[in-house]
């Protein structure tokens, strides 16, 4: 993985939230769903926010005063997860970054769950993808 690109969410097969600072996350063309650790969630906002990999790496050694070495390594394991996933997409044009989120009280390599046991019932009736961009019936 490049950490000094890009990447953002890929909104176009994927819905997202983060509830209680546990980022959720679903494909909606086959149903696996997905979520994060608090470190995983915090890189998934900082990507959200406009922050390159190096950007990430960067900030995370100066919060929790952790080895560079290390956070590089763990934050490359999970970006490629996530690509892999089909997640993130690297971007060409950043968008402008903004305030990060607030830290976690502690640090721990960034994890990603997979769960496919909703595979199956969403095969029968999938969700509708971009469903908040649809216009009201009534208009």
């Amino acid at each position: 993985m490049n950490l000094d690109r890009h990447y953002r969410p890929n909104t176009n097969e994927i819905a997202h939230k983060v509830l209680d600072g546990e980022a959720v996350l679903m494909n909606l063309s086959d149903g696996t769903y997905y979520s994060m650790n608090q470190s995983g969630t915090l890189v998934w906002q900082l990507l959200e926010a406009g922050y390159s990999g190096s950007d990430i790496v960067t900030l995370v050694c100066r919060h929790w005063h952790r080895d560079n070495d290390t956070v590089k390594s763990d934050l490359n394991r999970f970006l490629q997860e996530l690509q892999q996933q089909h997640l993130i997409r690297p971007v060409a044009d950043p968008a402008d970054k903004t305030d990060p989120p607030p830290f976690p009280p502690t640090y721990e390599a960034p994890v990603l769950e997979v769960y496919r046991d909703m595979a199956d019932l969403l095969a029968l009736d999938p969700p509708m993808p971009r469903i908040d961009d649809a216009t009201p019936w009534n208009e």
